[in-house]
């Protein structure tokens, strides 16, 4: 079955069937794989992996804290360690365990890092992960 959804994972899904969920009709995953200066995903290598066994598209994004801009963005592309053509996007929302990014330090994250800033859950981000050159590479 071929589909256009795409899913958010983080590590709070844990273990996930990419094959299975491309069977079930999911064209894409965007998953965690970091949050502010020095928190990594734990799941984010291993369903990086999976996806391009199983062959969804697959982006990642970082969830943005206070901390300064230029610098998360930093942290993000050096974990993701992303192709030309990888999807990144910024996952900016309310931080209900810390102090929320700014807007002025989102733009700068962004900026730095080549990141689609989302506002909200990064769902709304499958329209970019489809119409993007995503669909050759991952960004593992």
């Amino acid at each position: 079955m071929t589909g256009s959804n795409i899913i958010d994972l983080s590590h709070h899904n844990g273990p996930v069937d990419l094959q299975k969920a491309q069977a079930d009709g999911i064209a894409g995953v965007i998953h965690k794989a970091t949050q502010g200066l020095t928190y990594v995903a734990h799941m984010f290598a291993t369903n990086c992996r999976k996806a391009a066994a199983a062959g969804p598209l697959f982006g990642a994004y970082h969830f943005g804290t206070c901390a300064d801009g230029s610098a998360q963005a930093d942290f993000f592309l050096q974990t993701v360690q992303p192709s030309d053509t990888g999807l990144l996007v910024l996952d900016f929302e309310e931080n209900t365990a810390g102090a929320t990014m700014t807007l002025d330090r989102a733009a700068t994250s962004s900026q730095a890092s080549r990141a689609s800033p989302i506002v909200g859950p990064v769902s709304t981000a499958a329209t970019t992960l489809l119409s993007s050159s995503a669909r050759e590479t991952t960004p593992c």
